[in-house]
């Protein structure tokens, strides 16, 4: 059976992509790097990983690591794929289309970090907290989880923040505006709540502390006890 949700998913991942020429966006992105403590022949999960971007940036960093990254998206996948097929050749990255449930399909103790971009928020509580359990389970002792969720879904600050790309670099801004308009239309469910679950960030970081993780410096950085 046709599903309009089904649909925007797949079609989500080609215009998302751009945004990795979003200043705030990359930002972002090497802030989470950065916070991940990205270290030689570390092994680090990327969970909703889309069609590349976070993983790619940890590649950056050093490209000494194995990364796995999973999506509910089949497009996600199959665009990543194209895109890191030579990491994927090496055997230092492997991606799969999984729609999590209750369980992350690896071993105890399996990372050294694990980062979740915008995806908590669409996950039901029971099965936010059983991600959470999973995300301790399979994370090393010492070992960093980064999440990115949205509290307050909004149109304003991208449309600040673009203001301000386009006063900064016109060009890229011009010629990237179809795709950030196409996302903004795609993420109308989002702002109109229809899709998502915003958890406070206080519910959040209480949860995190009950299973045993420990405050760093930020709100979306938690660390696993050494």
């Amino acid at each position: 059976m046709f599903e309009v949700k089904n649909f925007l998913w797949e079609l989500y991942p080609f215009f998302y992509d751009k945004m990795s020429n979003f200043p705030p966006y990359t930002q972002m992105l090497k802030k989470v790097a950065e916070n991940l403590e990205v270290k030689k022949g570390g092994k680090y999960l990327d969970a909703g990983c889309g069609s590349k971007n976070m993983i790619l940036e940890l590649f950056l960093i050093n490209d000494n690591i194995k990364v796995y990254g999973f999506d509910a998206s089949s497009s996600a996948i199959k665009l990543a794929s194209k895109k890191l097929k030579e990491y994927i050749a090496s055997g230092s990255l492997n991606l799969y289309k999984y729609l999590f449930k209750d369980r992350l399909p690896f071993k105890n103790e399996s990372f050294d970090g694990i980062c979740a971009i915008n995806f908590i928020q669409y996950l039901e509580p029971h099965s936010f907290h059983s991600f959470l359990l999973e995300a301790r389970r399979a994370l090393k002792n010492g070992g960093n989880i980064c999440l990115v969720y949205t509290t307050n879904p909004t149109y304003k600050g991208g449309s600040r923040e673009f203001k301000k790309f386009l006063r900064n670099n016109p060009k890229d801004a011009i010629s990237s505006l179809p795709f950030y308009l196409m996302v903004g239309v795609l993420n109308i469910p989002m702002i109109l709540k229809a899709n998502l679950i915003c958890y406070e960030k206080e519910y959040i970081e209480n949860l995190l502390r009950e299973m045993g993780f420990n405050s760093k410096s930020e709100r979306i950085f938690l660390k696993l006890p050494c």
